[in-house]
């Protein structure tokens, strides 16, 4: 089922309450990461006086996937180098402070937008640690022209940098079902899209690139893959 399929779908659900709801994952599926772990690998070279302009250069016509160690390694950076780097990025990647490099993916602004324009209720939950990223969460989001509302685009965010991904996405289902009734979840985790799936088993489950963990399961049956968010056809 493609997208428009998904809209057209929330358009003619009968009235609410139940509302229908798609649910919306925010990094490499609304939210492409990779400026902002382009923004960690420059401040490191500024930090440590390193010429990074190599790192920069390798991803100039190359999208950055769940890290940048690729680029790392092609540009023959020794490993104590990388390990330094390592540690310096986790301080940094999980701080709300950084999302302010965070860029839209092509489509993702134009879906949430059209998800609220069809009567439905556009469900954003991520994975982000609330305390950390909350705040620079929602002015990233709200800079970027995605629409927020409690009622109509809430966000719900980890409540605890120490809880699990994979805990806090299935605990957050009860949640996201009271909103109404689900009819299309939008992730790049086949992990989590596996447990959506279970959870709401008459939904359309998309998902999201090609950008996910390395150890990553392989998704259910039923799941729809989707290149990106830009074609609606």
């Amino acid at each position: 089922m493609p997208i428009a399929e998904v809209l057209h779908k929330v358009t003619t659900f009968t009235a609410g309450p139940p509302h229908p709801v798609v649910v919306l994952d925010l990094d490499s599926t609304l939210i492409d990461t990779g400026p902002r772990h382009l923004a960690i690998v420059e401040a490191f070279g500024s930090a440590h006086d390193i010429d990074v302009s190599d790192v920069l250069s390798y991803y100039a016509h190359r999208p950055v996937g769940w890290a940048v160690d690729p680029g790392l390694q092609a540009c023959g950076w020794p490993t104590p180098q990388v390990n330094a780097f390592h540690a310096f990025w986790a301080e940094r990647f999980f701080d709300g402070a950084w999302c302010r490099f965070d860029q839209a993916t092509p489509g993702a602004v134009a879906l949430a937008r059209a998800v609220i324009q069809s009567g439905g209720i556009a469900c954003y939950l991520t994975a982000r640690p609330s305390p950390t990223m909350g705040i620079g969460t929602v002015t990233s989001l709200t800079a970027l022209g995605f629409p927020l509302f409690r009622a109509r685009a809430p966000l719900h965010m980890k409540p605890s940098p120490h809880l699990s991904d994979a805990r806090f996405k299935r605990a957050a289902r009860q949640e996201v079902a009271a909103l109404g009734t689900v009819v299309a979840t939008f992730d790049n985790e086949p992990a989590h899209v596996n447990a959506m799936q279970e959870a709401f088993p008459d939904a359309t489950h998309f998902l999201v690139g090609d950008v996910c963990s390395p150890d990553a399961p392989a998704p259910s049956a039923g799941t729809v893959a989707l290149p990106d968010l830009h074609r609606r056809g």
